[in-house]
């Protein structure tokens, strides 16, 4: 089977233009994708790979590897056609049997496998289909694209076996589509992991979706196109009335006017009142004298709307449909507007992350190509505009600025965070030159990892009531990155910091009037007699062990005598854990207590810099690591701590608490330390309780 494929064709050497050489980028591709194929995953591909951590790594996400192998099948030989290279001709050879083997009954299957306990989940999809059954599963988009390799691979070779798979899965797809009325669907809800799966068993819902951005995807219209496109182009090179009949019910579904149209909302707790994926905008009306549905209007996801739109396309030119060969066109000139045409950059996300997805580079050249082979128009120049722009600029082909990015970025938790068989350390960047960035924006390749990073002393950031802040004031290197919620991540690695006499920073996350700055929702400042309910909830991550370290993870709160005033009456530290620290934090012992069911050693250090009477609580014991040096804390009650110190004289009822922060003070450390989430619920005396971040995984529902 190995040869039919091979594209031997004839080589030569001549003199050519020095100009962007397209066969070679296929050729790189293809060494691309043979370095991120898992032999031990059946030469399935790693679908993720994350370049700003010191180890870059490689790992399969979820159901994705099996969803999206097929499209590795399809790519495979188009770029052999282009460049008439054969590297890595026995992987492909491997990859193709791998996704041949899923064939059954007419569907793409996902089988029950123990080595892979990550397969049934995709983004938060068990939150809204539940957890996974131990049963084989098919997601039906990925029958789809499945069937359109099998085609591909047929019309390369002609192979009967590849013709019989293609009518096989095209036949398959129909058998399992919900009938109604002149069309049909795929339901959101039919069993677990991504939209649309199907289970062994049969469908679990039959439910027809109901929104554009239904699903854990944030798309539901693109869960039935890959079966549209398949089914037409069957039906353009068989004449098989069945897939005719699949392509056109999907086509009238897909082309409802409540999959379409719109414009998206910059207000982004509308798109978490919605539950959407964090990668999606919530939508307003379409504007006045503006018929966005029936124009093929979109305001969210734009890969997941252009495989709708290459579906149609496919459907319209097997078909004639003048109707949807129009919607096609408008929808895609249209998309030329929201974004920089002239570079090929498109916002495939407005209102979200406002990044161009790698996947919807491809789908641009698609559609420009199709629609000009369709007669609709001259969309060369388009094609041309991406291809010379936005897509060689984001295929990775140098390894030095890879390895300066990985060199720049803290090493992070993938060693720990990821079930075994999951992840792969080795070679990374060499393996996976010649593959294409996940995101870009129009003047740079985000670090993926991070929504924003501090390197100046006293750099911060505000997110959802939670500033993070930098705080470095002794010359150390240091950085903070941050990961904006749901769940906040922030780490904050530092490269020197070697005095035991004194702190040399206290990167943190903090509520209320910090320096100046009052955080967005925060019912600081109050004094604290005014507080009716104070609870703290943490989760850290530590550093490995090594000898010299000195460092604390702690809350500190700042006390004044006016709501506007400076922390003059209080400097408030309950310390969760420490490291070779003053057993006594150079204070005066002023005894163990049981405060609120936990005990407490009290270090009373008198003055903290003029800032009022400086106490230092220590939790006895500090918190215990787990295995995976993960410390935390749930529901700890700063009232009860705080009423404590005020019935003993150490503070007064009259301050005013005027910020809290979730800090780390760092003496002498030389690596990573780590927030996975935090969270703080505040209730004032006659006004409800106010929770930040809202959407903290440690608050209990």
């Amino acid at each position: 089977m190995n040869n039919r494929f091979r594209n031997d064709g004839t080589r030569y050497q001549a003199t050519v233009p020095d100009t962007l050489d397209l066969a070679e980028r296929a050729a790189l591709a293809i060494r691309g994708l043979g370095g991120i194929m898992d032999p031990a995953m059946g030469y399935m591909p790693f679908w993720s790979i994350q370049y700003a951590t010191r180890t870059p790594y490689m790992y399969h996400y979820g159901s994705a590897s099996i969803t999206c192998d097929p499209k590795t099948g399809q790519s495979w030989p188009l770029l052999r056609l282009m460049s008439g290279s054969r590297d890595f001709e026995e992987v492909e050879t491997l990859n193709r049997a791998g996704m041949s083997a899923r064939v059954e009954e007419g569907l793409y299957w996902d089988r029950y496998d123990p080595a892979r306990p990550w397969r049934s989940i995709y983004g938060d999809s068990e939150s809204r289909y539940g957890k996974g059954r131990n049963e084989d599963f098919c997601v039906v988009g990925a029958a789809g694209i499945m069937a359109r390799a099998a085609i591909t691979w047929w019309e390369q070779t002609r192979d009967p076996r590849f013709e019989r798979l293609a009518a096989e899965l095209v036949a398959g797809m129909r058998r399992v589509a919900i009938l109604k009325d002149d069309y049909a669907y795929y339901p959101e809800k039919g069993g677990w992991g991504e939209p649309c799966t199907y289970p062994r068993s049969g469908w679990l819902n039959t439910d027809e979706p109901q929104g554009a951005t239904d699903g854990a995807e944030g798309d539901i219209a693109c869960y039935q196109a890959n079966q549209m496109y398949a089914a037409a182009e069957w039906y353009a090179i068989t004449g098989d009335r069945e897939a005719l009949d699949l392509a056109t019910r999907l086509a009238r579904f897909c082309m409802k006017p409540k999959l379409w149209g719109g414009v998206p909302d910059p207000d982004r707790e509308h798109a978490k009142a919605q539950e959407l994926p964090g990668h999606v905008a919530a939508g307003l009306p379409d504007p006045a004298c503006t018929a966005g549905a029936e124009l093929g209007h979109w305001f969210s996801h734009f890969h997941a709307r252009a495989i709708t739109l290459r579906g149609l396309l496919e459907y319209g030119r097997a078909t004639g449909d003048e109707r949807t060969l129009e919607f096609v066109q408008r929808a895609y000139e249209f998309t030329l507007s929201q974004g920089i045409a002239r570079m090929g950059w498109i916002n495939c996300y407005p209102a979200a992350t406002d990044t161009c997805e790698g996947c919807a580079l491809g789908d641009q050249v698609a559609l420009g190509i199709r629609l000009s082979d369709a007669g609709l128009g001259d969309y060369w120049d388009n094609v041309d505009a991406v291809v010379r722009n936005q897509l060689v600029e984001d295929q990775w082909t140098r390894a030095d600025l890879l390895e300066k990015v990985a060199a720049a970025s803290p090493e992070g938790d993938s060693r720990t965070k990821f079930l075994p068989g999951q992840a792969y350390w080795d070679n990374v960047i060499s393996r996976s030159l010649g593959v294409f960035a996940g995101v870009s924006k129009p003047d740079c390749i985000p670090a993926a990892a991070y929504d924003w990073t501090g390197t100046g002393g006293f750099d911060s950031v505000e997110k959802d009531g939670l500033q993070f802040n930098n705080n470095r004031w002794a010359g150390e290197k240091g950085s903070m990155f941050v990961r904006f919620g749901p769940p906040t991540v922030t780490w904050w690695t530092t490269h020197s910091g070697n005095r035991r006499d004194f702190p040399v920073s206290a990167p943190n996350v903090a509520v209320g009037s910090n320096w100046g700055h009052v955080t967005r929702g925060s019912p600081f400042p109050m004094k604290l007699s005014e507080i009716e309910a104070f609870n703290a909830s943490w989760s850290v991550t530590l550093p490995p062990k090594k000898d010299g370290q000195m460092f604390r993870v702690y809350y500190q709160l700042y006390f004044s005598d006016g709501p506007k005033g400076k922390y003059n009456k209080g400097d408030f530290a309950p310390t969760l854990y420490a490291v070779n620290c003053s057993p006594n934090f150079w204070a005066k012992d002023a005894g163990t207590h049981d405060i609120a069911g936990k005990k407490w050693k009290i270090c009373d250090s008198a003055t903290s810099s003029g800032m009022g009477r400086y106490m230092v609580p220590l939790l006895v014991p500090f918190l215990e690591p787990d295995r995976n040096g993960v410390i935390r804390i749930e529901d700890l009650d700063l009232k009860a701590l705080i009423d404590w110190h005020v019935a003993k004289g150490y503070y007064s009822p009259d301050s005013h608490c005027m910020v809290v922060q979730a800090a780390w003070e760092i003496w002498v450390l030389g690596e990573d330390l780590k927030t996975n989430d935090t969270v703080f619920v505040i209730k004032k005396k006659g006004q409800p309780a106010v929770t930040i971040p809202a959407w903290s995984t440690l608050v209990k529902k």
